[in-house]
């Protein structure tokens, strides 16, 4: 004999410690390659490596296939109602033989594997012997990629895209037949619905969401992926194919600005956005902006160390108070808060303190202002005209006190 192996179809074959290996309950091939071509072949397998007493035979023991020439396939032993033979899908190329055999999972009886040998014979004499290893049947897919993280800005409309992998961590081949999601469906589609995963066989799915035009927020979406197991056939008579079903990963969209934190209030009926850390040279006077957006009415208090605010604007209208006051927000669009700062320290960390008030409960949240000691280039042009005007002023006064000085000289003279 020139080959044998044992696998699913258009998939390689399995083996454990170099043993090849038969999983029940699945339709496999046993392909046996001669040096010669013959008109006759049987295939037998049996369990251990004692062949059983024809009276004691069964499906936990024995099993015997024949081909003859031209075309012929059919089992030598009667079990009633299955033969554990796809005689449709048998076929012959040359030297090489395929026989599409299955064996119950009764022949495992309770344990995850079991050895038996396989025995070749031609026209009543052996070809070939070899053990082999029955395994339990085992269905099972995992997800290979984490949480799939997205960023949209508020109220913005358009198409983010991700993938994630599913793995085939069972025995047998699947088919990913449905991945559903707890919200949103009708804006996430998936690909590759259909993919046909062999053993350790892996697909790569891409996610692609149509957003719509949310407020600040998060949203969240957990899903599920189902993969049928393949080559099942009929048992006891009952055709079922097993399915398994795992979480896929979780899709996570940050609705917010780039680079801002993100804080809900009042059971997340208020959204507060702002920077946490900035940086600033010392002299330097800018805005910082921050969001609110939700339905309420809030009161907003402001305070600042080692920072001076200069002045606060909400939806560009100047509070006169920006130690207190209160506005009112909506959900239809973002509230822009703005705090102008001056940094007269160098080499201090300054920080600015919102407290907002949301239903009388107070929320703080600190943007910490790192204060180098360079000096802006705004305050640097306001000192070189400082000094040029210093040096103007006093060369005009050096001149008049010559002036003056000539003058009495002169009329001294006279």
């Amino acid at each position: 004999m020139d080959e044998l192996n044992i696998a699913f179809p258009g998939d390689k074959p399995q083996t454990f410690f170099a043993t090849p290996i038969l999983v029940a309950g699945r339709w496999q091939y046993v392909n046996v390659t001669l040096n010669e071509s013959v008109d006759e072949l049987t295939i037998s397998l049996y369990k251990g490596d004692t062949v059983p007493q024809p009276s004691v035979r069964d499906e936990t023991n024995y099993y015997a296939w024949q081909y003859t020439a031209p075309d012929n396939w059919f089992p030598l032993h009667d079990y009633g109602i299955d033969d554990y033979l796809n005689e449709s899908t048998c076929s012959r190329s040359g030297n090489t033989y395929s026989f599409c055999i299955g064996v119950s999972q009764d022949a495992v009886g309770g344990y995850e594997w079991i050895n038996w040998t396989l025995e070749i014979t031609s026209g009543g004499e052996e070809v070939f012997s070899q053990a082999v290893v029955i395994e339990k049947p085992e269905t099972g897919i995992e997800s290979k990629t984490g949480t799939l993280i997205f960023h949209v800005e508020p109220f913005t409309v358009t198409n983010l895209s991700s993938s994630f992998g599913i793995h085939n961590i069972g025995n047998t081949p699947v088919e990913i037949t449905r991945v559903s999601y707890n919200k949103l469906s009708d804006r996430i589609s998936t690909s590759n619905i259909g993919a046909v995963l062999g053993v350790d066989g892996s697909s790569k799915h891409d996610v692609t969401v149509v957003t719509k035009e949310w407020p600040p927020g998060r949203v969240i979406v957990e899903g599920t992926t189902t993969a049928s197991s393949l080559y099942w056939f009929p048992y006891m008579g009952i055709m079922y194919a097993p399915s398994v079903q795992v979480s896929i990963p979780q899709i996570y969209i940050y609705v917010g600005h780039s680079d801002y934190e993100l804080e809900e209030m009042g059971n997340g009926r208020i959204t507060f956005q702002y920077e946490r850390n900035i940086e600033m040279s010392y002299g330097e006077i800018r805005n910082v902006t921050a969001y609110i957006c939700g339905n309420g009415n809030i009161t907003v208090s402001l305070s600042s160390t080692n920072l001076s605010i200069l002045r606060v604007w909400y939806d560009e209208e100047l509070i006169a108070d920006p130690t207190f006051f209160s506005v009112r927000s909506t959900n239809t669009s973002e509230h822009v808060l703005t705090v102008q700062i001056s940094a007269e320290k160098p080499n201090v960390t300054g920080y600015i303190v919102y407290t907002i008030m949301v239903n009388e409960h107070p929320y703080s949240y600190v943007t910490t202002v790192e204060v180098n000691a360079s000096v802006s280039t705004g305050q640097q042009k306001g000192d070189n005209v400082n000094v040029a005007t210093a040096v103007l002023i006093a060369s005009v006064t050096l001149l008049t006190i010559f002036y003056i000085l000539y003058s009495r000289m002169k009329y001294r003279k006279k």
